[in-house]
């Protein structure tokens, strides 16, 4: 059929196609105004992407998974029977899982666009209040239900770390139990450090001896400096003499004496006390010098003996140091035991204490953005929306009326109808 012949059978049953388009736009008119009003409320939440307590950013939260996630959580019965609860729906088992499945039929849950948090909560009834009651009710309840998600899991985690707390508490006094009775069956005692005691005995020892070869070193070396410098006459030099106020006043006094003696002749009634005066500072000025030589070699004989007898010390720790290693060759095991046991307790101590505060949150992860109003007008049915679809239906409608008519009563309107019915050649045509 080309296009001319589709315009005549159009025209010729132009009739059947206002017809078919007044039934259909009468019928879509009767219908719209015969269904019941419906109102559509909406109640808009936004879902946050940092931890509720640490107010850190989340990677996972801020995934479209979990949003789908929070999506599928709102649809859920457990959240609309929340609803029922709160809106005092019902007042038997029964009527309460009736009322929850009749919810969840009526609500609706629209994520945002691309990237956006909002997630728009919608309940269609036929009572306006009751639809924005519903829908903020629904808000309300997400909200409660998101939180007991989160904190759920924090208190089972609590309870399980304070039951393994005990365990753990028991295992570790346990091992320090087994770990001191060893300790003080093989006499092995342990500083702060980890060291046994005889371990830093043997370090102290070691470094009082180094001390000690010091000193002994600084004394055996005045006494080599005294010894050679008595021997060449220049005793006086030394820094000891010097600072020493006896020999300085004996030196003064001598240096008096000899200056008194060679002011006067040998026939002068003083010389001869005062030569034997000279004599007598000089004796006593070299009895100071030899006790300053013989304070040196004391202090250089005890050095050398305090050594001596650190050495022996030192021999002898070294000896409690072998047989306190032979006796503890189970101490380290023990040990690792025991530190192994505290590291277990400590980290479980602090995870319960994160997962006991987890347990007592009380911010959720989700705000009510927008609370739900009163629906003035009806969503439901669009008498307008309807009517204008119902045009473009009746056209189609009559239209396919139209050509079914047309091939149950197929009329001839021109030359080529004629010769396809008649299978005849024309010959003419009448004007």
């Amino acid at each position: 059929m080309t296009l001319i012949e589709f315009l005549r059978v159009l025209r010729a049953r132009a009739w059947i196609v206002a017809l078919a388009f007044l039934l259909v736009v009468a019928a879509v008119s009767a219908v719209s105004l015969q269904l019941p009003e419906k109102y559509t409320a909406t109640s808009e939440v936004v879902i946050h992407s940092k931890e509720p307590i640490s107010d850190t950013f989340s990677p996972f939260r801020d995934s479209s998974a979990y949003i789908s996630t929070q999506v599928d959580i709102i649809r859920s019965r457990k959240v609309a029977l929340r609803v029922v609860d709160r809106l005092e729906l019902a007042k038997t088992a029964a009527q309460r899982e009736q009322m929850a499945t009749v919810l969840m039929d009526h609500m609706r849950v629209d994520p945002g666009i691309q990237g956006s948090r909002v997630v728009y909560l919608s309940v269609t009834w036929a009572n306006a209040k009751f639809a924005a009651a519903a829908a903020n009710a629904y808000a309300e309840a997400y909200k409660q239900t998101n939180l007991d998600l989160n904190v759920e899991p924090a208190r089972q985690s609590a309870k399980w770390f304070d039951n393994e707390l005990t365990r753990l508490r028991d295992h570790l006094d346990k091992s320090q139990q087994r770990l001191t009775r060893y300790q003080e069956n093989k006499s092995i005692l342990t500083t702060t450090e980890g060291m046994s005691t005889e371990e830093a005995r043997l370090h102290q020892l070691m470094t009082q001896l180094v001390a000690a070869q010091g000193k002994t070193s600084d004394a055996d070396a005045r006494l080599q400096q005294l010894t050679m410098l008595k021997r060449k006459g220049r005793i006086d030099d030394l820094p000891e003499v010097l600072a020493n106020a006896e020999i300085q006043e004996l030196r003064g006094k001598l240096l008096d004496e000899q200056q008194r003696l060679s002011s006067i002749t040998p026939a002068h009634p003083d010389y001869a006390a005062t030569l034997d005066a000279i004599t007598e500072l000089r004796q006593e000025l070299r009895a100071r010098l030899d006790a300053v030589i013989a304070e040196a070699r004391n202090q250089a004989n005890l050095a050398r003996a305090r050594e001596a007898a650190l050495r022996r010390s030192l021999e002898h720790q070294e000896d409690q140091v072998k047989r306190v290693k032979r006796d503890s060759s189970g101490l380290p095991a023990l040990m690792r035991e025991a530190e192994s046991a505290r590291s277990a307790y400590d980290d479980a101590l602090k995870r319960y204490a994160t997962a006991s505060m987890y347990s007592h949150n009380s911010l959720p992860d989700v705000t009510i953005l927008t609370e739900a109003d009163v629906p003035a007008r009806p969503s439901s049915p669009d008498v307008t929306f309807n009517l204008i679809l119902s045009i473009p239906a009746g056209i189609l409608l009559g239209v396919s009326l139209a050509l079914v008519w047309e091939l149950f009563d197929r009329r001839v309107r021109t030359e080529d109808d004629l010769v396809e019915v008649s299978k005849l050649p024309l010959i003419g045509t009448i004007e």
